[in-house]
């Protein structure tokens, strides 16, 4: 799905959760380019270009997967 394997989909997931549990336990916000940023650093990973339409719904995509998780 948008070129990233099931792995890397489930690195992501994984990775993505724990950071938004993070940032939920310090009462804090974050936007979308700073969980690229974390997730590209964690993961090593490529990270989401945010220019590109299927890009941005790939970022959706991961969301919708880390909720399912959660």
């Amino acid at each position: 799905m948008y070129g990233r394997s099931d792995e890397a989909w489930e690195q992501l997931t994984d990775a993505g959760l724990k950071f938004l549990v993070e940032r939920a336990q310090l009462r804090k916000v974050t936007t979308y380019t700073e969980m690229n940023s974390v997730l590209v650093r964690r993961t090593e990973l490529p990270g989401f270009d945010f220019e590109q339409a299927d890009e941005r719904a790939a970022m959706g995509y991961l969301l919708g997967l880390i909720v399912g998780q959660d």
